[in-house]
Formats: C-alpha cells, sequence, structure tokens
C-alpha cells in the first residue's frame, strides 16, 4: 500500500499526458476537418468502441481480477486478447461481405471494422500491464501511441486536408502500431501466449460474464447520445458535441486513474470500505475545482482552440459536466462491488440510467439538439451516480451524508 501514492501520481501523470495529446488530435480534426468531419470521426470511433465493448464480454476486468492475483497468468490473458481480437476482424469482413460491402479502404464501415479489432487487442493488453503492476513500462506505451497518433493526425491533414476518411485510417494506422509495440514488449517480458484449458478457463468466463453488463452499459451510457445525435441531426451537430466530449472525457481521468489503481489493491484487502470512501471524497472535491474552471474559462478557451465554429459547444460543456462530476465520484465507488465480483444490482442501475437516456435522447434531440443530449446525460448519469452510491451506505452502514463527507481518522489510501 505505501506504494499506492505513487501509482497515482505517476498512472494519472500518464494519463493526463495521454489525454492532452489526445486532445491535440482533436484539435487537429477540428482545426483540419471542422464540425462535419468531427462529427464523422466521432460516429466512427464511437461506433468501433460500442463494437470492442460488447465484443470484450467483460474480458477485460476478468483479466485484471486473476492476472493481479496470479502473475503467471498473463500469457494465458495475452493469448485470449489476440485471439479475440483476431475473431472480431474475422466477424467484421464477413458481416461486411454479407451485407453487400465492398472490403475497400473507401468505406467507412470497413475503417469501423479494421478499427474495432485493434481497439479490443489494445484495450486487453493494457489490462494485463496494469494487473502486473509494470506501470513504468505500461505508460511509455500509452504516450507512446499518442504520439503516433498525433503524427498520424498531422500526416493526414497535410496529405489529405478535408477528408475526414483519411484521417480515420490514419489513426487505425497509428493505433495498430501502437498495440504492435505492446505486444512486442509484453514478449520482452516473457509474458509468453498460451492457451488454457476448459476447466482453467470457467472462473475466468464466469466473472467475464458477470462483468460485462458493468463494462457494456456504462459505455453505452456514455457514447450513445453521440450516435443518436449523427442519426437524429447533422455530422456537424454531433463535431460540436464531440468537442464537449473531449472536455467531459479530459475531467474523468482523475476518476478512472484512482480506479484503475486502486482495483488490483483492493481486490485483496477486506476492510475496503472506509479506504474507497476516503479517496472517492478526495476525487470529488479535484473534480469540482476543474469542472468549475473548465465552466469558467470555457467561452475563451473554446474558440481560441478549437476555432470560432466551434463556440457553441461551450454551452453543451457547461450542461454536461455536472453529470460528468457525479459519475466520476460513483467510479471511485463503485470500486467496491467490481472488487466483490460484480453484483447484478449494479448492471441494474447502469440499465436503468441507459433507457432513461437512450429515451430523453429520442424524445428530445429531434426538437432540440445537442443540447438536449448534454441535459439527458447529465440527468442520467447522475441517477446512477445516486444509486450506486446511495447502495454503498445501505451496505457497508453508512449513511450517505458519511458517505459524502471526510470522516474523522480516515485518509486516503
Amino acid at each position: 500500500m505505501r506504494d499506492q501514492p505513487r501509482h497515482y501520481a505517476l498512472t494519472y501523470g500518464t494519463r493526463l499526458a495521454t489525454a492532452a495529446l489526445g486532445f491535440v488530435v482533436g484539435v487537429i480534426s477540428a482545426r483540419g476537418l471542422g464540425p462535419d468531419g468531427r462529427g464523422e470521426l466521432a460516429i466512427a470511433g464511437t461506433a468501433a468502441g460500442v463494437i470492442v465493448q460488447i465484443a470484450n464480454f467483460g474480458l477485460s476486468s476478468a483479466i485484471i481480477y486473476f492476472v493481479s492475483r496470479r502473475s503467471r497468468r498473463a500469457g494465458t490473458a495475452l493469448a485470449m486478447g489476440w485471439l479475440a481480437g483476431g475473431v472480431l476482424f474475422a466477424a467484421g469482413m464477413a458481416a461486411l461481405g454479407a451485407t453487400g460491402h465492398a472490403i475497400a479502404a473507401s468505406s467507412l464501415a470497413t475503417a469501423i471494422a479494421c478499427w474495432a479489432p485493434v481497439q479490443l487487442i489494445g484495450l486487453l493488453q493494457d489490462q494485463i500491464w496494469i494487473a502486473s503492476r509494470r506501470l513504468g513500462r505500461f505508460n511509455a506505451l500509452q504516450v507512446t501511441g499518442r504520439v503516433l497518433a498525433v503524427g498520424a493526425a498531422i500526416v493526414s491533414i497535410a496529405r489529405y486536408p478535408g477528408d475526414a476518411l483519411a484521417f480515420i485510417w490514419a489513426q487505425v494506422a497509428a493505433e495498430t502500431a501502437a498495440v504492435t509495440l505492446s505486444a512486442v514488449a509484453l514478449l520482452g517480458a516473457r509474458v509468453a501466449p498460451r492457451l488454457a484449458g476448459v476447466r482453467a478457463m470457467r472462473p475466468v468466463a464466469a466473472l467475464a460474464m458477470r462483468a460485462m453488463p458493468v463494462l457494456v452499459l456504462p459505455f453505452l451510457l456514455l457514447r450513445s447520445d453521440i450516435l443518436l445525435l449523427g442519426w437524429l441531426r447533422t455530422a456537424a451537430e454531433t463535431g460540436l458535441y464531440a468537442v464537449a466530449v473531449q472536455f467531459a472525457d479530459l475531467l474523468s481521468l482523475l476518476p478512472a486513474t484512482a480506479s484503475a489503481v486502486l482495483f488490483p489493491a483492493m481486490a485483496i484487502v477486506r476492510q475496503r470500505d472506509a479506504r474507497i470512501a476516503a479517496v472517492a471524497r478526495s476525487v470529488l472535491i479535484l473534480l469540482v475545482g476543474l469542472a468549475s474552471a473548465i465552466v469558467v474559462t470555457g467561452p475563451w478557451i473554446i474558440p481560441a482552440v478549437f476555432g470560432a465554429e466551434f463556440s457553441p459547444a461551450y454551452a453543451l460543456v457547461a450542461c454536461l459536466l455536472p453529470g460528468v462530476v457525479m459519475l466520476g465520484y460513483q467510479t471511485v465507488i463503485a470500486v467496491y462491488y467490481t472488487t466483490a465480483g460484480y453484483p447484478r444490482l449494479i448492471g441494474l442501475y447502469w440499465a436503468i440510467g441507459l433507457t432513461i437516456n437512450v429515451i430523453l435522447n429520442l424524445v428530445t434531440i429531434p426538437a432540440f439538439g445537442a443540447v438536449a443530449a448534454a441535459l439527458s446525460s447529465t440527468l442520467s448519469y447522475g441517477l446512477v451516480a445516486w444509486l450506486v452510491v446511495r447502495r454503498f451506505g445501505r451496505d457497508t452502514g453508512r449513511g450517505l451524508f458519511d458517505v459524502l463527507s471526510a470522516a474523522r481518522g480516515e485518509r486516503p489510501a
């Protein structure tokens, strides 16, 4: 536990750096493609992400859970990741052929079908690094991958200005290179891929299936508005919303990092509720401060960085951030349940939030556009956060006020 503060700082610093580089990719795409092209990029990236979360089948959390307990399982996890990516690629190509799409670089559907397997392999390899506590190598690879993405963005805009499809393919190529580097590094760290027998895989599969709703439903809740907005409105409006989502993703880094570092440690600690609650409160205070800073400076930052045509995105940022703050607090609290084997009740909470969000979006987006999407998301995020935090209080014997306020003698992990 003594190394946890250093792990927080190292991992959060790296994620901040990768987020900054990702932000640069967003700026380049916005400047080079405009709202329409930025919207197409957001739709393609979101579609690939949805496919990845569904095809993941909960493996990402199962891997980090089992490898953190026994490092020799890393080889099995690596083989599973490669196999899952290969199966997803084959399925994507078969689906394109069955629907009459040409297997060619000119097809957006083909780009998505190639991007998703790469993302899936990268996600599962990342979990191996985290579970093995090899954070130094993991962080270096994360930064390298983002640098490759920035380079690909610059080359794409320079050679094919205004071409969103070329930009997407450039990002696919950059991510493929990053995933390959990660795989080579794992092999160099003596993580040799090996397939396990059916008996050994049963507990992994059981946990993965329990984890799947808690992984897929949150992602759909966070990203379904982009797909619905792209379907019900214009690509340009989706591009504005994608800029707002960039700010939300930047803010989400803090709770995501805290929960990622906290998860392997809490998986082997019995009395963990006080420690998790203390970390969550610290994260909440920082989130409120960061969100306030974004709201105050947003009217100047957005047009200066992304261009004057993206100025309307500020209203979307202001509507979205309150929900992101509440959901970020919930992200840390939820570690209590992810280390307890993913009880179905938490998946139910996410299902409720997703259902309400989709209904609100379908009803309000046609008339009110991106603002409705942002407000619907904030309401849905807030509902999920309230349900999870309330449940945590009941399960640990803590009142809601005790969960939200610092109790004497408790310090973050």
